[in-house]
């Protein structure tokens, strides 16, 4: 578990802050049914920067709709949950569609809008064997924030003449 401490001051008391980058998180495995304990690394939008652009594969778990108006350069796309009226589903075939796309000794990093949904994904990732997978945290929100190249889709301009 790597921390960092930082001061704060509650009241008149000086107390240590820890914030923590890796944790402990329980995943169920379904072929046993018993919880076994991974070990989900979380990194910043820093980190995954370079570790996409040296060698990790950016796996994009958002939706079709989300990934299509923008996403990291070189990212492979396959949702995580869809988004139906009903309200949020997760993609029954998602390992199925990684591990067609993913070997389980890539190295890869997992985003999302925002790190939540990446999460879930990276813990299923791990949970079934893959053992290189990073959950992005922040996400492509984060990764826009800090001004990171992207691809968008290219939008026609509309130009009237005078």
């Amino acid at each position: 578990m790597v921390t960092d401490t930082l001061p704060v001051v509650d009241g008149n008391e000086p107390k240590t802050l820890q914030t923590i980058t890796q944790l402990p998180v329980a995943v169920e495995v379904d072929d046993s049914k018993r919880v076994k304990e991974e070990h989900v690394e979380t990194i910043d939008v820093h980190s995954a920067k370079d570790l996409i652009y040296s060698d990790h594969r950016c796996l994009d778990v958002r939706t079709k709709e989300e990934f299509e108006r923008g996403h990291v350069k070189d990212s492979m796309n396959i949702p995580y949950l869809f988004f139906t009226p009903q309200g949020r589903v997760k993609n029954p075939d998602f390992l199925e569609m990684v591990l067609e796309t993913c070997n389980k000794n890539d190295f890869i990093v997992v985003g999302c809008a925002s790190g939540a949904r990446s999460l879930q994904a990276t813990k299923e990732l791990l949970s079934v064997g893959f053992k290189h997978v990073k959950n992005m945290g922040g996400g492509y929100s984060s990764w826009i924030e800090n001004g990171f190249l992207v691809n968008k889709p290219n939008i026609p301009i509309l130009v009237q003449s005078t």
